[in-house]
Parts: C-alpha cells; sequence; structure tokens
C-alpha cells in the first residue's frame, strides 16, 4: 500500500477501525488469560485441599467464624483489586491470584460434596454459557449499559432471597434461586464482556491496559464462579 492510500485509509476513519480492532484482540485475549489464570489457581487449590489437606477443608467448613473470616478475606481482595487495577497493575495481578487461592479454599469445601462428574459435567456446562454469552457480548456493535442497573436490582433480589431461604430451608425455592442465579449471572457475562469492551474503546489508549484487563478478568471470573456453582446444585450428584 502507499502512502497516498495509507493517508486515504487513516483520514477516513480506516485506520483507527484497524488500530481499535487489533488493540481490542490483545485486550481481550490478556483478560481472558487472567480469567483463565485465576479459574485454574481456584480449581487447583480446591481440589488439593480436599484431596491432599482434608484438615484444612474439614477446618473451614465446621468453623462459622473460620468460614466469615474467608469470606472477609475475599471480598477485601475484590474490593482491592479493582482499587488497585487502574493504579498499579503490578501489584493487581498478584491480589487476583491470591483472590482465586482464598476463593479455591471455600470451593473446596463444595468441591468435596459433589462426584468428579458432577463437576466435570457442571463445567462444560458453565463453559458453554459462558463462552456463547461472553462472545456476544464481545461482538456485538450495541452498548448495553442501560442493562447494568435492572441487572444490579436483580442480583440484589436474589441475594435477599438466598438469605431468607437459608432461614426456610426450602428445596423447591432453593431450586428457583438456582435457575434464576444461572440466568442472571449468564446475562451478567455478556454484559461484563460488552462494559470491558466499551471501556476498551473509550479509554483503552489512555489506561493502563494490564490494570483493565485484570479489572475486567475479576468481574468474568465471578460470573463464570457463580454459573458453576448454580448448575452444580441443580445437576449435581452427592459423593454420599
Amino acid at each position: 500500500m502507499n502512502n497516498d492510500n495509507l493517508s486515504y485509509y487513516q483520514n477516513n476513519g480506516q485506520g483507527k477501525v484497524i488500530n481499535n480492532e487489533t488493540g481490542l484482540r490483545t485486550f481481550f485475549s490478556k483478560m481472558y488469560s487472567y480469567m483463565g489464570l485465576a479459574l485454574l489457581v481456584s480449581g487447583l487449590t480446591a481440589y488439593l485441599t480436599y484431596s491432599v489437606f482434608p484438615s484444612l477443608m474439614y477446618a473451614i467448613a465446621s468453623s462459622t467464624v473460620v468460614m466469615l473470616i474467608v469470606v472477609a478475606i475475599e471480598i477485601g481482595l475484590v474490593v482491592m483489586i479493582n482499587t488497585k487495577a487502574m493504579r498499579s497493575a503490578v501489584s493487581a495481578l498478584p491480589l487476583l491470584v491470591l483472590f482465586s487461592v482464598v476463593n479455591g479454599l471455600t470451593l473446596s469445601v463444595i468441591f468435596a460434596r459433589y462426584t468428579n462428574a458432577s463437576l466435570l459435567g457442571a463445567f462444560v456446562g458453565t463453559a458453554a454459557i459462558f463462552v456463547a454469552m461472553s462472545a456476544y457480548g464481545r461482538v456485538t456493535k450495541k452498548s448495553m449499559n442501560g442493562l447494568g442497573s435492572h441487572l444490579f436490582g436483580l442480583l440484589i433480589g436474589l441475594l435477599v432471597a438466598s438469605v431468607v431461604n437459608i432461614f426456610l430451608q426450602n428445596s423447591v425455592v432453593t431450586l428457583f434461586l438456582s435457575w434464576a442465579s444461572v440466568v442472571i449471572f449468564s446475562l451478567l457475562s455478556m454484559y461484563d464482556t460488552n462494559k470491558m469492551k466499551q471501556l476498551y474503546l473509550a479509554h483503552g489508549t489512555q489506561a493502563n491496559m494490564t490494570g483493565l484487563a485484570v479489572s475486567g478478568a475479576l468481574n468474568l471470573y465471578l460470573d463464570f464462579v457463580n454459573i458453576f456453582l448454580s448448575l452444580l446444585q441443580i445437576f449435581g450428584g452427592s459423593r454420599d
């Protein structure tokens, strides 16, 4: 391509489109890589905890105080990651890995209850749902910003209903909430992917790409894990 043609494409916006698409591919590749790393670390931590270090798992499962401490640490790490992501990507990525380890400890208690076939089936089902929803959020040209407030409201409703059902222990309500969780977090997978796309297009050249990717990886990781746990509760078979 000669200089005149190159100048034409740049002046008509074609160069910007190419650069944006190339940058998006790099950004999404990095974000999905970080998400995959987090899932791998959590999965290995959960497996090693309940199969190699069962005493640690029992200590977590048998003590409400320990479980609350672990959950509090997870929440603190989520806040720290989102705070550090755009300021210091160097510290944000290790925090994501640390969060994955801590979450793996809590997942070990759940993994120990279900058969390996159930865990594999739930993972495959979650991967299929996540890939489809995230891919749509990535390729659509529409902004889904308006969907965020509705999904947040549904999420709050789900949390409140789940807390109430802890006391009710109603199996029908539990099943309904599990399916609702699958739907809500599937839509969140689509929304969060689209949100990260919009953020990159708006601020990608000014923002820290690694930090933005870590923040997006955390959100998608949480979406994936919640879909997985819901499918496991619906279809999972107990080891007993």
